[in-house]
């Protein structure tokens, strides 16, 4: 090979190499963040965009302060700190939520009352809280597909012209199941004139509150049918049924219409003392995803509805009980029924009565949601 070709082949090379080095630089400088500035630039860049779907579940509409309504506050709170994202909420019924699982629909956050079938191909994240209260920690163990966040005892409502048509006072706080089971069957009466009907003595949503008869009132005093509780509510007020075993949202339907002076005038008690208390439980937990940076938003935001804040809003607002337990600090000038002894502490043995199961849906059998222990 002769000298100049030697040349030639060593002058390409080093022409290549030049061209090569400029092309390199040329392209962006790829380095670790040098600040924390940067490096939450960074995370902010790699971090999830996109439209998060949230399900709340419910039996139940009042117009007042509801679950819905301190769920959407929380998910407002998410969408500021998470530039890029937002959050659908849909309040369905417990039909239209079924309806649309079957379709094969369903949300990345979930929230239902206990009872409610839940789709169970589909992946659940594991999680945690440390601060749930005993009751709740000691049924759902340490970790879970789904927490509780909200919860709400029952209560009895009574008709004022129920009780004056049949010459009777309302009983005391202080009342016992007797007195119950007699005031229902005195409340079971005929109304008088061409058109008369039966208004029967107590009443109670199916599925929601335990079989009536099992505390021994009489079958004939109850009114028969099966009722959603809003349908259950709606006998009470149209004046077909004298009691209702309800819940805080009836309770603030009924503070609603009063305060706009229509409706029935209703007296609300709390349960016999020698029942087992009745309580209610809505549930959250969110979609594993596969996308890790959606999960952690998903995460977090149950996180944030399980903190101090809401839940305090949770006995403030929609006056129903806390899942959380408070330092006194946290506490401020909320009351809460946190003193050992109370309904929250009621389960030394872990003894949870519940009332009957769903027919499983995929193998997996759902409990009603309601809890009995005796305070």
């Amino acid at each position: 090979m002769s000298s100049n070709r030697i040349l030639w082949r060593i002058i390409c090379l080093l022409c290549a190499a030049a061209l090569a080095a400029g092309g390199w630089a040329l392209l962006p400088e790829r380095r670790e963040p040098q600040t924390s500035a940067e490096a939450e630039e960074q995370k902010r860049a790699e971090a999830f965009r996109g439209t998060i779907t949230v399900w709340h579940i419910s039996q139940w509409r009042t117009g007042g302060v509801n679950a819905s309504a301190l769920l959407s506050a929380v998910l407002d709170q998410m969408e500021g700190r998470n530039p890029g994202v937002y959050f659908t909420l849909e309040t369905l019924d417990p039909q239209q939520a079924g309806q649309r699982m079957a379709q094969g629909e369903s949300p990345d956050i979930l929230s239902f009352p206990g009872g409610i079938p839940l789709p169970m191909q589909e992946a659940w994240q594991a999680l945690d809280c440390d601060r749930l209260l005993p009751c709740y920690q000691a049924y759902i163990g340490e970790e879970s597909s789904f927490l509780p966040w909200i919860a709400s005892d029952a209560k009895v409502m009574i008709r004022d012209t129920s009780l004056a048509a049949q010459k009777l006072s309302a009983p005391g706080d202080g009342w016992t199941l007797q007195e119950m089971i007699d005031l229902a069957s005195a409340l079971t009466y005929q109304t008088k004139g061409k058109n008369s009907q039966t208004v029967y003595g107590i009443a109670a949503a199916l599925g929601r509150w335990p079989a009536l008869e099992d505390w021994g009132i009489a079958a004939d005093a109850i009114l028969p049918g099966e009722y959603s509780e809003r349908e259950a509510w709606d006998q009470l007020v149209e004046g077909n049924v004298s009691m209702l075993i309800a819940g805080p949202w009836e309770e603030m339907t009924l503070t609603w219409r009063q305060q706009e002076d229509r409706g029935p005038q209703l007296t609300v008690l709390e349960w016999p003392q020698e029942l087992p208390r009745l309580r209610s439980v809505q549930w959250i937990g969110a979609k594993q995803s596969g996308d890790s940076q959606k999960d952690e938003i998903c995460r977090k935001t149950i996180t944030q509805l399980l903190s101090a804040s809401s839940q305090k809003k949770v006995i403030t607002q929609a006056k129903c009980l806390p899942c959380v337990s408070f330092t006194t600090d946290e506490l401020g000038d909320v009351v809460a029924p946190m003193e050992q002894g109370s309904i929250l502490y009621a389960l030394p043995n872990r003894e949870i009565l519940t009332q009957g199961e769903w027919p499983q849906e995929d193998g997996w059998g759902v409990d009603q949601g309601v809890y009995l222990w005796k305070p």
